[in-house]
């Protein structure tokens, strides 16, 4: 190919681009697609996960709130963290808790000989820290609850906030690689494609064609831009408030949602005076494209470190052995027996992944057929007290429970 044969087909593919303006800002965020999923295979996908075993230890080091934090999605804290990290300091015997009709009340039982994790650690130290005396166990008591007193709020709030500070330093580094610099790369080419997308002639009104075809294009391009980064707060607010409000954290999500209320107004007003009506709906599906597109991507780019993935398939092979209903791993020759003192053992463990009611079933189906750890066996842990024996005592302690409710009123949440 000669070189005026090259320059002839280069004018026409800036003679199509420049007549199609209508499609540069689509081009460019389907491009931000492609890049997104190139970075996702390049750098994004976890390491290979392991065979899927039964295991019937936890992994050596973590507390049932750590094991928490490390396999929710996405990984962090929540309410069952420090659900669960009661329930464990009650299982090593530091604390009791007693139910009395409708009502708990958490008991300092002293620290004897237990060996806590740093975490658990914080909390026990934060919730006995102040509080008042019980007459019968000489030692401090106090009750929860959302018309609990004074004491019992402060010292849950103390220790929620103590377990989310300890779990955060010690677990929010080295478990997870976030990429961050691929996902910041990926807005600014999708805010560029919104930037070209905002000012097309195509989709503004008549009126002001003229005017944007009069400014220079780097001009038209930033407006773009910060166009396109107003819908993306817009989106944000509202997105947040939605969140909150069904997680009921209701004064946060109100919040959130009148700003997006309030931002939405002035930029329905702004897009109504720019756009066309198909134009106004073509680049608000667009908009909104594009932001599920980088909020969907910031958290698949997200993955486990060798480290975290090492710790998470331990934590899929625990889950796998407590969720056996039927006695499916009972038989195994290396597995202990299914007793009382193993199932205390796992208890916050199965508390803290989901599977406390599978946990149960498994000592239901054991126990009622005559295998080790028979059914008149009782409560093992000094912990638990005025609870169903056995393994139903799962059903009072499971995250969004009875316990769980009352532990979340006490700290200022309505709802785990």
């Amino acid at each position: 190919m000669g070189t005026e044969e090259f320059n002839a087909l280069l004018k026409g593919f800036q003679d199509l681009w420049e007549g199609l303006p209508f499609l540069r800002g689509e081009v460019i965020f389907l491009g931000a697609l492609g890049y997104y999923l190139f970075a996702w295979v390049l750098v994004g996908r976890d390491p290979r996960k392991a065979a899927a075993v039964p295991m019937w230890e936890p992994p050596e080091g973590y507390s049932p709130a750590a094991l928490r934090y490390l396999w929710g999605a996405p990984m962090g804290f929540d309410a069952g963290c420090f659900t669960a990290a009661v329930v464990g300091l009650a299982e090593k015997g530091v604390l009791r808790i007693e139910q009395n009709g409708s009502t708990f009340l958490l008991h300092d039982l002293g620290l004897g000989n237990a060996q806590l994790l740093a975490d658990e650690a914080s909390v026990y130290s934060a919730l006995f820290h102040e509080g008042h005396i019980d007459p019968d166990l000489g030692r401090k008591s106090f009750s929860l609850g959302g018309t609990g007193r004074k004491d019992s709020s402060r010292a849950c709030r103390a220790a929620w906030d103590g377990l989310k500070g300890k779990l955060n330093e010690q677990l929010k580094k080295g478990y997870r690689v976030n990429n961050r610099r691929w996902v910041t790369l990926g807005v600014w080419i999708s805010l560029l494609g919104g930037g070209f997308l905002s000012f097309d002639p195509g989709v503004l009104n008549s009126e002001i064609v003229n005017n944007v075809k009069e400014n220079p294009v780097l001009l038209n391009l930033v407006l773009g831009v910060c166009l396109t980064g107003f819908w993306a707060l817009v989106l944000f607010f509202c997105q947040g408030g939605i969140t909150l409000l069904r997680a009921r954290d209701m004064g946060p999500g109100f919040g959130l949602g009148f700003l997006g209320l309030c931002f939405g107004i002035i930029l329905g007003k702004l897009s109504m005076d720019l756009y066309t009506i198909p134009g106004l709906l073509h680049v608000a599906g667009w908009m909104i494209f594009g932001y599920i597109l980088n909020a969907r991507f910031f958290t698949l780019m997200k993955r486990y470190s060798p480290k975290g993935r090492q710790v998470t398939d331990h934590i899929e092979g625990l889950r796998m052995y407590m969720n056996g209903s039927g006695g499916k791993y009972a038989k195994l020759a290396y597995a202990p027996e299914l007793s009382m003192a193993h199932h205390d053992q796992l208890l916050p463990y199965a508390v803290a992944l989901g599977c406390a009611a599978k946990w149960a079933e498994r000592f239901d189906d054991v126990l009622s057929a005559g295998q080790p750890g028979a059914p008149e066996e009782k409560r093992v842990s000094v912990g638990f007290i005025g609870m169903p024996e056995g393994a139903q005592i799962a059903s009072v302690l499971v995250v969004g429970g009875d316990f769980d409710r009352a532990l979340m009123a006490s700290c200022g949440h309505p709802q785990s």
